[in-house]
């Protein structure tokens, strides 16, 4: 049997999807370092990064299906072999996927913006002529803007002022002080000077977005504003790829993709808000499925012998029920 292995390790979490080559869906893994903290080391990129979370994620979607052949498709250059089989040979084939490409393939498109916010942050254009600009995705000293990076940065800040003011205080406050390891009930903010003393994961201080964008779509006006201030950041780096390329005034798709962009409505409807200004024809779309399929897409592209449009289709159909069905699993185990 012949099978694509599609990789996405982010800086926060690690998706991992095993695909026959007609696109049938055999196995998912994922690793959330935001769970498994204790148990996953530092990684410059962030813990989903890491060689433990991606060979877990790995071996979490293979289970026990046997394979002859498997292509591995995957946004990171360095993969872990510890899944293969060692007692027999088995065909193997590989390529990187640019998160970009990945996002493009899967809602079906070659040209465009695509806006990545996740734990980091990026913008790629590519016009109809073929020139295009990559920005960002410089981390989060030098860039990332727009990412689950600053929010979850500027969410901290938010909760260490929490009790300054009445104007300054935030529902999510005490949620956050708490996993930094602070005293909810100290008005200062000085219960998180250790925290902020302490050398940190990037992907740690990223993971807080979440907790930010739930109090934002419930309506807290300080976390409103975190989320549309990095909203701003982010249409900022898209302006400038799309001046560069001259597309602000030609119809193209605006591909949101990354953790922060599908999990956040507040966040994608304030970038889309303030992207449709300078770029009116812009048509914004955003994938239903998560991007790992778009990385396991690209490797049946590039896979021999693959009827694609079939393939594609069956992968989408069956993720969605697959992915489903898990929702499901778990629903009954709470």
């Amino acid at each position: 049997m012949r099978c694509v292995l599609g990789i996405d390790s982010g800086g926060t979490k690690c998706h991992a999807i095993l695909v026959r080559d007609d696109g049938q869906v055999l196995g998912w893994g994922e690793t959330d370092p935001a769970e498994e903290r204790r148990r996953l080391v530092a990684h410059p990129g962030g813990r989903g990064r890491s060689y433990a979370a991606v060979l877990k994620a790995i071996t979490r979607a293979i289970g026990r299906v046997d394979y002859e052949e498997i292509f591995i498709a995957s946004v990171a250059s360095a993969i872990p072999l510890d899944f293969l089989k060692t007692d027999r040979p088995t065909r193997i084939q590989s390529c990187k996927v640019p998160e970009y490409e990945a996002a493009m393939i899967q809602v079906g498109e070659t040209s465009g913006v695509v806006a990545l916010a996740g734990t980091g942050a990026l913008v790629f254009a590519r016009n109809r002529e073929g020139s295009s600009a990559h920005l960002d995705g410089l981390g989060p000293l030098l860039g990332d803007h727009g990412s689950g990076y600053e929010i979850g940065f500027r969410a901290i800040r938010a909760a260490a002022q929490s009790g300054w003011h009445p104007r300054r205080n935030a529902s999510f406050a005490p949620a956050i002080i708490k996993i930094c390891g602070g005293n909810p009930n100290d008005p200062t903010g000085i219960s998180l000077l250790r925290y902020q003393l302490a050398r940190r994961d990037r992907s740690e201080i990223a993971v807080l977005a979440k907790i930010v964008s739930e109090a934002a779509k419930n309506g807290d006006a300080v976390a409103k504003r975190i989320i549309e201030e990095a909203a701003a950041d982010m249409a900022d780096t898209v302006y400038d790829a799309v001046d560069l390329l001259k597309m602000k005034d030609e119809p193209y798709p605006f591909i949101g993709t990354g953790g922060i962009i599908t999990g956040s409505d507040v966040y994608w409807d304030n970038l889309c808000r303030l992207v449709s200004k300078f770029a009116p024809r812009m048509n914004p779309v955003r994938s239903d499925l998560p991007a790992v399929v778009g990385v396991a897409l690209t490797g049946l592209a590039k896979m021999p012998g693959v009827d694609f449009a079939s393939a594609k289709a069956r992968l989408f159909e069956t993720t969605r029920a697959f992915l489903q069905s898990k929702l499901s699993r778990r629903l009954k185990a709470a």
